[in-house]
């Protein structure tokens, strides 16, 4: 009733105390050197440069990877459908989601509570003329910062610069984006944008906007675009954070992106993304990785015991182990993170150990009562386990001093996870086995595994006479193999 009482209360504490984190786990003490250089630069300094959103439009939105090498490096990409992002309709929602920083209140400021990062209201713009022919709109305060990168906007502009020198194209949006992006006189103006840019001193402008990874643009091939993407500066910070915090950031900015571009097959990306889904997939291959090691050690202790019925005795007693860690979890401030997971997927394996001596002594032994076959197995496997487990925890006792915080875990978890392991070895599956054990020897016997035995003993021993050999010693069999 004792373990059986602890069990719930165990339950209860994991359910009731344990979160998943909302940060990711210190590599070091708070109090350390290091980790506190860390904090204070993460906590009272602005990041320099602020995270990116990337919306990209043309790739394949089941298989986007065509060829990727060993290290998960892309090498190709497989591109889908971008009919509906160059039409004159989708030219235009990306203009308008590109401009609704500046149009849209409480959509760009320099908090959470807006998803752009960047000046808070529109930028005052400015028209300048560096030479004949070029006429350019840029912000008349050069670090007013406008939040977004985007090839459509300089479309626009181009097509009003071409207007207003009484130049073609001179409509937006334009009929065929593919020829006006790889054209003479678009190239032209883009180069001598970038070029007035640098001159200006704006040189991060013109250096993000000619970025693959941060800026804007397109790729074409055979006379089409096949992708095209802008970025956004975003206001969260870090690539982890908590999965409920990075679902609704991700719902978010899919709300943003859809408002203006529903239906054009586009993704939104940023690695916190990546970091949220391997949150997730840890959290449940972690649960599955148990069940799964749960089942792999009752199918062994059946193999190895012939017996279903004693198996179930071990897969009863390691679960309880995996409760009883999993409830001291709040008692010691863990939570959910990535290195308490690992530490989780690892659990049923350390536990598994004594659980499965002692019920081998147990069967092996050929007395019918169950007391004395506890009795047996306790006498010959008690000391063993036990010093096993001495010398387990002493080797994981000097990790507690360890500064690195996976270390100093490592040895937690190792210390009560195997100190939880030989208490119910010894005091609990001990005690259910002479309460409960099988009270006749051949009790949750697996048939056919006997039945196997019978005939392989059979056949070898008649090989054995038509041979005119001496018959090899055999030591006698349980009394359930006569």
């Amino acid at each position: 009733i004792f373990w059986m009482l602890l069990i719930i209360a165990a339950i209860v504490s994991f359910t009731l105390g344990v979160e998943i984190a909302k940060e990711n786990p210190e590599g070091l003490p708070s109090d350390h050197p290091i980790q506190r250089a860390q904090t204070i630069q993460r906590e009272y300094f602005v990041q320099e440069s602020p995270e990116r959103v990337n919306v990209i439009w043309g790739l394949d939105e089941k298989n986007p990877a065509e060829k990727w090498d060993s290290t998960s490096e892309v090498k190709s990409v497989r591109y889908g459908d971008i009919s509906k992002a160059v039409s004159p309709s989708g030219q235009r929602g990306l203009y308008q989601l590109c401009q609704a920083p500046d149009r849209e209140k409480g959509r760009r400021c320099q908090d959470t509570s807006c998803l752009v990062k960047g000046q808070q209201g529109p930028c005052t713009m400015e028209e300048i003329n560096p030479k004949p022919g070029f006429k350019f709109n840029v912000t008349k305060e050069p670090l007013c910062q406008t939040g977004r990168y985007c090839i459509m906007e300089q479309v626009k502009h181009f097509t009003d610069n071409q207007r207003a020198h009484n130049k073609t194209p001179s409509d937006f949006p334009v009929s065929n984006l593919a020829q006006v992006l790889g054209s003479n006189d678009f190239k032209t103006y883009l180069t001598t944008y970038f070029q007035t840019l640098s001159s200006m001193g704006r040189h991060w402008d013109a250096t993000n906007f000619r970025s693959g990874q941060h800026g804007s643009g397109v790729v074409l091939e055979g006379g089409s675009v096949k992708y095209m993407w802008v970025t956004f500066n975003a206001t969260f910070e870090g690539a982890f954070l908590p999965p409920d915090e990075g679902a609704k950031i991700m719902k978010d900015w899919d709300n943003f992106v859809d408002k203006f571009c529903e239906g054009m097959n586009y993704f939104q990306v940023h690695i916190m993304y990546l970091f949220k889904l391997l949150q997730d997939v840890m959290l449940k291959e972690a649960v599955k990785s148990i069940l799964i090691s749960l089942f792999v050690g009752f199918a062994t202790l059946v193999a190895v015991t012939w017996n279903w019925y004693i198996a179930l005795f071990g897969l009863f007693n390691i679960s309880a182990i995996i409760i009883y860690f999993l409830g001291l979890w709040p008692l010691i401030q863990w939570d959910l993170d990535i290195f308490n997971i690992i530490f989780l997927i690892m659990s049923v394996g350390l536990a598994v150990d004594y659980t499965v001596h002692l019920l081998h002594a147990f069967n092996e032994c050929p007395d019918e009562d169950r007391g004395d076959r506890t009795k047996s197995a306790l006498a010959e496997m008690g000391l063993t386990v036990f010093s096993g487990a001495i010398t387990t925890l002493l080797a994981a006792f000097p990790l507690f001093f360890c500064q690195s915080t996976f270390f100093k875990r490592f040895g937690t978890f190792i210390f009560f996870t195997i100190g939880f392991s030989i208490l119910l070895a010894l005091f609990f599956l001990i005690p259910l086995l002479l309460l409960f054990g099988p009270w006749r020897h051949d009790l949750g016997d697996v048939a056919p595994f006997y039945w196997l035995a019978r005939k392989l003993r059979s056949r070898k021993s008649e090989k054995g006479l038509s041979s005119n050999a001496a018959p090899p010693e055999v030591i006698p069999p349980p009394s359930r193999l006569e």
